[in-house]
């Protein structure tokens, strides 16, 4: 909900969460399942989980976000950043709120790259192509995913700055 609030209060709309409480059950219901889930897992199967819920989650709200930009009649490098801002933001609170380091700022993870590249593909797909919202999400979301499911199975790290004079970059 954090990260499509945020997104609807950039757009200057009344965030979705807050006008059907069907967002608020689905959440609450979602999360007594991961609760009871996570519960009869192990450790090593619940970051699994978690991982690959996260890898499929985050092109949708990429997809969304850039969907709501265009709607709004935004250009197309804001409709990127919308589409950016929302899984972004949603992670971040969720990560805070977890006690862990948010994963925009764990190196490899590419979560903030990959909600770029599902953003770009999206404006393409529907701005671009003229395709339907669901065939433009649909793309967005498989080459989304495709992408982040590989990085992360491939160990894909993302590239660091260049050291600066005077910059200290900590090795792994």
């Amino acid at each position: 909900i954090g990260g499509g609030v945020t997104r609807d209060v950039l757009l200057n709309d009344v965030p979705s969460a807050l006008t059907n409480a069907w967002y608020l059950i689905l959440c609450a219901v979602a999360g007594f399942l991961a609760l009871r889930i996570s519960g009869q897992l192990d450790a090593g199967r619940t970051v699994r989980l978690f991982d690959f819920m996260s890898a499929f989650s985050l092109p949708w709200y990429a997809a969304v976000g850039a969907n709501k930009a265009i709607d709004a009649g935004l250009p197309y490098l804001a409709c990127i950043l919308i589409g950016v801002v929302g899984p972004t933001a949603g992670r971040f609170l969720i990560d805070i709120t977890s006690g862990v380091t948010p994963q925009h700022f764990v190196q490899g993870e590419w979560f903030v790259g990959t909600a770029v590249l599902t953003s770009v593909v999206y404006v393409i797909a529907d701005a671009g192509l003229g395709l339907d919202i669901w065939p433009a999400t649909l793309i967005a979301f498989v080459i989304g995913f495709g992408f982040r499911f590989t990085a992360r199975r491939l160990r894909w790290e993302e590239p660091l700055p260049r050291n600066q004079e005077g910059v200290v970059v900590p090795s792994s």
